[in-house]
Parts: structure tokens; C-alpha cells; sequence
């Protein structure tokens, strides 16, 4: 094998290694109403992904090991969220996420983050206390 051979098949095993963290992961997820606050992953062709009763304005976070917010995301009129984090940092262990907005009880619950176009469906509880319920 010649220098520039060599030189080729390093640059080659470099960009393989550097571009898979390069990537992003992106998860859809939807807030809705139910009667409790739970997390749950589910298939994109689950009903609840466009059948359940919206709940927008709640931020929904993943939660790292000391407690830290990692990455949150608001939820549209719809419900809908995504959350976006570098591929590279992905937690591959089941990870808390958090619902928090007006109207709900604040909620949390463990899962694993889908990467196979599955979708988290958060149930949240309305809070009849609260100054805007849903």
C-alpha cells in the first residue's frame, strides 16, 4: 500500500468514525388528556397519536442522572412535540421525562427514548385548581 493509499484509508476511517455523532435524533411525541400523567411509547399507527384529546403549552423535558434538564420541548396546539438531541448523546437506558404546564399536574415517568419512529405519548391529569384549566 503507497502513502497516498494509506493517506485515503485514514481520512476514509476517520470520517466514519466523526460523522455517526454528527447525526441527530428526533422524536415526535404528543400531550394528551387522561387520567393520569404517564408516558408511554407507542407505535406511530397507535389511535391515540391523532384521536386523543390535545393538550397544548406543556413542557415536555428529558431529565438527566443529577436531575439536569437535558433537552425539553413545548407542545403545539396539537399536542405534537419533537425533541432533538445530537445522536451521540442519546440515552440508550430508560430516562425520566417531565410534563409541566398550566392547567396539569405536574408529572413524571421513565422510558426509553423510541428511535424506531415510535411515538411518546404523554397522558396528563387536569388540575381543577389550577388558574386555566384544560
Amino acid at each position: 500500500m503507497n502513502t497516498t493509499q494509506r493517506l485515503g484509508l485514514t481520512c476514509l476511517t476517520l470520517a466514519a468514525a466523526i460523522l455517526p455523532s454528527c447525526g441527530s435524533t428526533r422524536i415526535a411525541g404528543r400531550v394528551v388528556q387522561g387520567p393520569a400523567g404517564i408516558p408511554l411509547v407507542v407505535p406511530a399507527s397507535d389511535p391515540r397519536v391523532t384521536e386523543a384529546i390535545p393538550v397544548p403549552g406543556v413542557t415536555v423535558s428529558v431529565i438527566g442522572e443529577q436531575g439536569e434538564t437535558i433537552v425539553s420541548a413545548l407542545s403545539a396546539e396539537n399536542g405534537n412535540f419533537t425533541i432533538s438531541m445530537p445522536s451521540s448523546q442519546t440515552p440508550t437506558r430508560a430516562v425520566e421525562i417531565r410534563a409541566e404546564g398550566p392547567g396539569i399536574f405536574d408529572a413524571t415517568g421513565s422510558v426509553y427514548l423510541p428511535r424506531d419512529g415510535s411515538w411518546i405519548i404523554y397522558t396528563v391529569k387536569s388540575d381543577p385548581a389550577a388558574a386555566s384549566p384544560r
